[in-house]
C-alpha cells in the first residue's frame, strides 16, 4: 500500500512510522519548514514540504 500522511506532528509521524514498520510505502507532507527539516533528519522516508490541501503538492 502507498500512503500519504498529511502533517508531521506527533500523530502524523507516528502513523507514518507504523505504516513503514508494516512494510508500506509512505510520503509525509509537512508545511512548516522547521518541522520539515527535523523530519528529514529523523526519518528515512520521503518528506515533502508543502500544504497537503493543495492538489499540486499531492
Amino acid at each position: 500500500m502507498y500512503a500519504i500522511v498529511a502533517g508531521g506532528g506527533k500523530v502524523g509521524a507516528n502513523v507514518a512510522r507504523s505504516l513503514l514498520q508494516m512494510g508500506h510505502e509512505v510520503t509525509l507532507v509537512e508545511q512548516r519548514p522547521a518541522r520539515f527539516e527535523r523530519l528529514q533528519e529523523q526519518f528515512e522516508y520521503q518528506v515533502l514540504l508543502g500544504d497537503a490541501t493543495e492538489l499540486h503538492v499531492l
